[in-house]
């Protein structure tokens, strides 16, 4: 009786075994691509809605000047701040978020880019049409000084 080894058998399932292992190296890969794709959107998300929080509160704020409440050029000076950090922090992920745009379409990121766009907008003094923070700010400091209100400083 001759008892022949498997070798064939074995050589097949080393190969099919490098397959695998290829395929699951491959799938972790894109799978931890896909989840940080994932996680950077409910970040997105999260800062979308802090850039609407932070413009309702400077709404509310400025609608305060307006009915004739005392200009703090403090409380203003750290809303702008929040403007800034916001900025900030949004041109930070907005660069992330593209790392992922080659395999993926990220939701809600060109809202991101369009909000960084008018936040910087906002915070660039020399736009005379966009560059309403800093020209608020000193109208009101001016306003302030002579005892005014805000009413009728902005256009």
């Amino acid at each position: 009786m001759t008892t022949e080894l498997p070798v064939n058998r074995v050589d097949y399932a080393e190969r099919k075994v490098s397959f695998y292992e290829t395929q699951v190296e491959q799938w972790l890969r894109d799978h931890h691509e896909a989840e940080a794709c994932k996680n950077c959107e409910d970040l997105i998300r999260d800062v979308n809605a802090l850039l609407e929080d932070i413009l309702r509160l400077d709404r509310e704020v400025h609608g305060s000047y307006y009915e004739g409440a005392p200009y703090d050029g403090e409380l203003d000076a750290r809303i702008r701040g929040l403007f800034e950090r916001w900025h900030r922090l949004a041109l930070d992920l907005a660069g992330y978020a593209a790392r992922f745009e080659k395999n993926y379409e990220v939701v809600g990121v060109q809202k991101l880019r369009h909000g960084v766009d008018e936040v910087g907008a906002m915070l660039d003094p020399s736009d005379e049409i966009d560059g309403w923070i800093a020209q608020r700010g000193e109208r009101a400091i001016e306003a302030n000084a002579r005892g005014d209100t805000m009413e009728g400083l902005e256009e």
